[in-house]
């Protein structure tokens, strides 16, 4: 009788300790990942700009929930906040992502708390002025210069950045055209495009993040959506870390596009044309790399927010920085000084938000 007691007693404080585990504890939905894939599936069908409305929307989404679940304290309401932002975003998609909306929160939509009002207007507001601002500057012409037409979001340096504002990260200008080191750095871009080989070739597709795939950032919160898997989160943590990135992201994509439409310079091969690319060149300014940019200020706000997997993170911004090479479409000086850059704004970002490891 007292051993049946005894397991009785055992069996009720095993299902009180289940019932007031943290909900990260007991496999609740991750609303605020679930609404980024709503969010890259948008921008897989619209197929974007990479900096335009794919690392710009990413960072308004992620944001508008992050600080709607704070001031209120509801996933729904979040939920409300991320789709209002996108409806603004893409009118055209608003049956979609209210249908989203009731298959992620299992109700219909109704109406916005003023928390929620007050947060989604103030972004609306943001992304429309933000896409009216005019092109930095207008395109060059010459033969050290950069030749297309319609080049992708001329306007993004004029943005407004979530963290880095005026900051001036001392970017060089890149070598002078027709100089010794330009010559040598054309030369080197063809050698490393006639070596690639399969392994390389996989890199360069993983990380490409053409129009229509989820784009560069979006290949990054799949980065850490898969690299912390293993961990328990809650919503509310999850949703922090996704808008870190995200909003780091946009900010590395702008200063990036600033030196890109001040310098206007050719791809390597709008230099040599006997160049093997590995695939069309993005239509801006070859310097400075984009992904490098971007990849190393991701790995380096990563990195500090779940320190244990910054080794993977590192790694992963300089297979991105190192694809362009062997693709063909960068010069060397274009990876290194963006990865420098990139750097930089991650370590900005940490100090000026006083980032600590999310996993302690």
């Amino acid at each position: 009788m007292k051993k049946f007691l005894l397991l009785f007693l055992v069996m009720i404080l095993l299902t009180s300790f289940f019932i007031l585990l943290p909900t990260s504890q007991k496999n609740k939905p991750l609303f605020s990942r679930l609404w980024m894939e709503v969010s890259q599936d948008l921008v897989r069908e619209k197929k974007p700009t990479p900096p335009e409305a794919a690392a710009h929307v990413y960072a308004f989404m992620a944001t508008s929930y992050y600080e709607t679940l704070l001031a209120t304290g509801s996933s729904t309401q979040a939920g409300l906040a991320a789709a209002t932002v996108l409806t603004q975003k893409y009118p055209d998609k608003k049956d979609f992502v209210f249908e989203k909306f009731k298959e992620i929160h299992q109700t219909n939509p109704y109406l916005l708390s003023s928390e929620t009002s007050y947060i989604t207007d103030s972004f609306k507001e943001r992304l429309i002025k933000d896409l009216a601002q005019p092109s930095l500057s207008e395109q060059k012409e010459g033969a050290e210069f950069w030749v297309g037409k319609n080049p992708f979001a001329p306007n993004a340096p004029l943005w407004q950045r979530f963290y880095v504002g005026t900051t001036d990260f001392g970017v060089p200008p890149p070598p002078l055209y027709g100089s010794e080191e330009y010559k040598k750095s054309v030369k080197e871009v063809k050698e490393f495009a006639e070596k690639r080989d399969a392994d390389w070739s996989a890199k360069i597709n993983f990380w490409g993040g053409v129009p229509g795939s989820e784009s560069p950032a979006g290949i990054w919160q799949e980065r850490l959506f898969v690299t912390t898997q293993e961990y328990s989160f809650t919503d509310k943590e999850y949703a922090y870390a996704q808008m870190i990135l995200a909003q780091t992201l946009a900010d590395a994509f702008m200063e990036c596009w600033e030196i890109k439409y001040t310098y206007w310079t050719k791809r390597p091969d709008m230099e040599d044309p006997s160049i093997p690319v590995a695939m069309q060149n993005p239509n801006f300014p070859s310097y400075t790399s984009g992904h490098s940019t971007i990849s190393r200020a991701a790995a380096e706000v990563l990195g500090v927010l779940f320190p244990e997997k910054r080794e993977i993170f590192i790694k992963d911004a300089e297979d991105a920085r190192d694809s362009r090479l062997y693709a063909g479409i960068h010069f060397s000086y274009d990876n290194n000084q963006g990865f420098i850059l990139g750097q930089k704004i991650g370590e900005y970002i940490v100090k000026k938000e006083s980032l600590t490891s999310l996993k302690k």
